[in-house]
């Protein structure tokens, strides 16, 4: 995790951190996501102090590669289908996190 802190880190050469990415074809057209989610999500827990226990990554899981499959590494995940999906799991959680206040 050091080495994604990016104040007053040294300049590194291109072959000293390896970056993961990731190939996706989806028929019309494809991409590369260059680094993965995994990345964001420790960025994101070291920002905000938050361990692994108290972090839950929502995302989308459609290969058993990926870029949200590793996110498991590093937290709970909860894997969704579509955006309808999504406002579905928020809403419960909102209930959850709301009744042990």
């Amino acid at each position: 995790l050091a080495l994604l802190k990016f104040q007053g880190a040294p300049k590194s050469q291109p072959c000293d951190v390896p970056i993961p990415f990731c190939a996706f074809n989806g028929g019309n057209d494809c991409w590369v996501d260059i680094g993965n989610k995994l990345i964001g999500v420790r960025i994101l827990q070291d920002m905000l102090g938050a361990k692994a226990p108290n972090t839950l990554h929502v995302g989308d899981q459609f290969l058993s590669t990926g870029n949200d499959l590793s996110t498991r590494t590093a937290c709970c995940t909860c894997w969704i289908i579509n955006p309808e999906e999504t406002q579905r799991i928020l809403t419960e959680l909102e209930s959850i996190l709301n009744n042990d206040n």
